[in-house]
């Protein structure tokens, strides 16, 4: 179930498991090509962002004679995942089984397994 309202770019490779359920405001910036991924099971509060896709740092390459190229990564987040409010969710995270995920936390980098991740064990 999902509170609307939502936000997905594409949604094509967008997956959601059975029993998750979507508090409102829940962005996905996705691509056409590359999986984004929520097990079952999953709880995900309401202002939720996963970007699967960022730009590079150095402004040379974004500022290119093609322009700001995108770059995309998986994201996939495994069953029984409680993420709370506010949480944003970078390109190539993987959240292992079970997670917790702390209000307003910012997750930059793979997780296998945890018991609970907040705000000051998130953001890198």
């Amino acid at each position: 179930y999902a509170k609307p309202p939502l936000y997905i770019d594409y949604g094509t490779n967008l997956h959601i498991g059975s029993s998750t359920f979507i508090n409102r405001n829940f962005t996905v910036l996705d691509t056409p090509v590359l999986p984004v991924s929520i097990g079952e099971r999953c709880l995900i509060g309401p202002n939720v962002s996963i970007y699967a896709v960022s730009h590079p740092l150095d402004w040379q390459e974004r500022n290119g004679p093609l322009g700001a190229p995108s770059l995309a990564s998986e994201v996939r987040i495994e069953d029984d995942v409680w993420i709370g409010g506010g949480v944003i969710i970078m390109p190539g995270v993987k959240i292992g089984k079970g997670c917790v995920i702390g209000a307003g936390s910012v997750v930059t980098k793979v997780h296998k397994t945890c018991s609970g991740l907040y705000p000051s064990g998130c953001k890198s």
